[in-house]
């Protein structure tokens, strides 16, 4: 589980630093935000074992989108990818129940 979270967290990188262009990010939950973020979590959850990788990532994204604000989304982003630590336990019990 410990890695699976540190690969969620480089997927939350990944889908907002391929939708960003030179002058600002995205500003909400965008198809491009959504595809970005499921294939990094999902090359990610292939490589940690993850049985079910694709309904696994997909019911995250839906849960982080349903409960976290975009704005803490993409600041959770940024702070990742200055500095990659763990994600916020909130996120880690999110993503837990699309494990089960």
């Amino acid at each position: 589980m410990k890695v699976l979270m540190f690969g969620v967290a480089i997927a939350l990188a990944v889908a907002l630093g391929g939708c960003t262009n030179i002058n600002r990010g995205p500003s909400s939950y965008t198809s491009s935000v959504r595809r970005d973020f499921l294939r990094g979590c999902e090359q990610q959850s292939e490589r940690d074992g993850v049985r079910r990788p694709v309904a696994m990532c997909t019911c995250a994204y839906d849960r982080l989108r349903s409960s976290l604000p975009f704005g803490e989304f993409r600041d959770l982003n940024d702070r990742l990818t200055d500095r990659p630590a763990p994600l916020p336990l909130e996120v880690r019990l999110l993503f837990r129940t699309c494990l089960e």
